[in-house]
């Protein structure tokens, strides 16, 4: 981790300061190594600040901290929350300076959480169901049957499925373990989405579904909301991360607010009125931080359904609700240590979906592919012999598109449910070498590289 942070740093930058109306500063400044390693708005949240003992301004070393607020190809901004003293004068006066040294800071939350799970797996015997634990550990048990109720032919028919992803539904009611591998455009979050509205109708326990990235755990929750109105769900997410415009309110903390007593919701709503104008201090701080945890916990206590990502379940805020029956998706690229973190709030019902064909588990250092860190849980299930079902059936793209990755890595087995005439681009005329196939390859004559602290390589010639 050290290593990877030192790498990522840049020495006598120019920083260009701005003062904001609510006079908050921004530093600004360009940063090649941050941008060849794909450093992104909220991707990593901190960066370091410091002026050197000769610095223009005259001031002394000064150290300030913040999350990047602003990615523009080499060019970043970041909004300064924290510091060792005052604005340096070139700050305060938004003077232009060259004798700054930028450099990510560590965070640790993710990591920490992993090797808090992993212990608490190691120690905890009912952190899962016995069944899951054996089958984690490699020593599975004979084969066990789900205690789920089976849904009608009628209920199922709702959500408008074909035969393999009504197949993929079944079987993962029927069994407490199941794979479901979900190749492009086969409708994998339509399947999740009915998988968990099938579970949560139980009325048997809370539904965790999990997925590696933000968007995928939106597209979820987004489509649980309108398949199934009447189920109370929540998009959990770290507080550091706001929820997008297009969620919809019904599944945000704030809808369920209305649950508490009339006399704290009220206060509650006077101290979010109050801190959209200003910042909040003191007593007022604290008497916030106290009624909004008060009504997430009263929310989380009758959600019938959670989504969060991976990481996000090991939050504090959710140990106080046991995730019986889990759904992940995104479960080839999520490592088995950030898929253990979820698991260990309880799971007796695991559903992993995703497809190792696709991308596998991110990594950010090669050391940890040469420690044999690279592999996911569905990977290492499926090596072990555990039965998957495939979605088969393609809506997304053009079948002169599909027809290379259906022969080339699905063995032949992908249909296509949309036909070329699906697929025209209406009035758009585009001179495409053959008009029968719309697509063809560009070749760039230029080299890969990799990034000095990453596994992944990048061809700066293509990205131009």
């Amino acid at each position: 981790a050290s290593r990877e942070a030192e790498a990522l740093s840049e020495e006598r930058v120019t920083v260009r300061w701005e003062v904001g109306e609510d006079g908050s500063h921004c530093a600004y400044f360009a940063a090649p190594s941050f941008s060849s390693n794909g450093v992104k708005e909220r991707a990593v949240v901190a960066i370091s600040l410091a002026a050197s003992a000769g610095a223009d301004s005259g001031d002394d070393v000064w150290q300030g901290e913040g999350p990047v607020v602003f990615v523009n190809q080499e060019y970043y901004g970041v909004l300064v929350k924290q510091s060792s003293g005052p604005l340096p004068r070139d700050a305060v006066k938004k003077f232009i300076s060259t004798s700054y040294s930028c450099s990510l800071t560590w965070q640790s939350v993710a990591w920490d959480r992993m090797q808090t799970a992993i212990r608490f797996f190691r120690d905890d015997v009912t952190s899962t169901s016995l069944f899951i634990r054996s089958c984690m550990l490699g020593n599975p048990l004979p084969h066990l049957c789900s205690r789920v109720a089976v849904p009608s032919e009628e209920y199922i028919s709702k959500f408008s499925l074909n035969d393999t992803q009504c197949a993929a539904l079944r079987l993962s009611i029927t069994s407490p373990l199941n794979i479901i591998q979900g190749p492009p455009g086969t409708g994998k979050t339509k399947t999740i989405c009915a998988l968990i509205t099938c579970l949560a109708a139980q009325q048997d326990g809370l539904v965790l579904a999990t997925a590696q990235s933000n968007q995928a755990a939106d597209n979820i929750a987004v489509g649980i909301a309108a398949m199934s109105p009447t189920l109370k769900v929540i998009r959990f997410y770290s507080r550091r991360r706001e929820a997008p415009a297009h969620m919809p309110p019904s599944v945000l903390f704030p809808h369920h607010r209305s649950i508490l007593a009339a006399s704290d919701f009220k206060e509650l709503s006077d101290l979010e009125a109050v801190r959209l104008k200003v910042d909040l201090m003191g007593k007022d701080a604290v008497r916030y931080s106290e009624l909004r945890d008060k009504s997430e916990q009263a929310a989380l206590s009758i959600a019938d359904v959670v989504v969060c990502t991976c990481s996000v379940a090991g939050d504090r805020r959710l140990a106080s609700r046991r995730g019986k029956y889990q759904v992940m998706d995104e479960a080839t690229q999520s490592t088995e240590a950030e898929a253990i973190v979820p698991l260990v709030n309880g799971v007796e019902h695991l559903t992993l979906v995703g497809d190792h064909k696709q991308l596998g588990p991110t990594q950010t250092t090669r050391a940890l592919v040469r420690y044999g860190y690279y592999c996911s849980l569905f990977e290492r299930f499926e090596s072990l012999g555990y039965p998957r079902i495939t979605l088969d059936r393609q809506y997304r793209m053009h079948p002169a598109i599909s027809a290379f990755p259906t022969s080339e890595f699905y063995g032949g087995l992908l249909d296509d449910a949309v036909s070329a005439e699906d697929r025209t681009m209406g009035s758009v005329k585009f001179p495409w070498p053959k008009p029968a196939h719309p697509c063809f390859m560009l070749n760039v004559d230029a080299s890969e590289e990799v990034g000095e602290s990453s596994s992944s390589k990048l061809n700066r010639t293509e990205a131009r």
